[in-house]
């Protein structure tokens, strides 16, 4: 019988900033900065793994609607590829939780759980070196 455990990661509602600029200035704004951290995390990027371990102290940082990265200690951290688009963090989604089986997540079966939305599958998971993060064209470490 599997027993799944929910992490819980941290309930942050993402506040936008008022600007004067019309909604589709600045949805394609958000689009172009999410489209680039995404290209500079995958350039980090590992191959795919199976499972990872979930002990530790579980963080997120969004990087769009289909993509997080995932850190389970300072020094492991992950790029999660989520069906989706599940999440839509312009309206305030936020992750509540990872689903796990005995200590570990695993592609294709564990799921993460936003406040607003459906709960996401795991399609993905790809260690990030945080060595090649560090030296990213940006200049702007984004280990977490």
């Amino acid at each position: 019988m599997r027993i799944a455990t929910l992490s819980i990661v941290a309930a942050m509602a993402l506040s936008t900033a008022a600007c004067s600029t019309t909604p589709s200035a600045s949805s394609s704004a958000r689009e172009a900065k999410e489209a680039a951290a995404l290209a500079r995390y995958q350039s980090a990027a590992g191959a795919p793994v199976a499972s990872i371990s979930n002990f530790g102290s579980p963080r997120w940082e969004s990087v769009d609607g289909s993509h997080i990265v995932y850190t389970t200690t300072p020094t492991r951290q992950y790029l999660m590829t989520l069906s989706g688009p599940c999440m839509d963090w312009a309206v305030g989604a936020y992750i509540i939780g990872v689903s796990s089986d005995m200590g570990r997540i695993n592609t294709n079966f564990d799921k993460v759980y936003v406040s607003r939305g459906p709960a996401c599958s795991i399609k993905q998971i790809q260690p990030l070196d945080a060595g090649k993060l560090k030296s990213a064209p940006d200049g702007e470490a984004r280990v977490i």
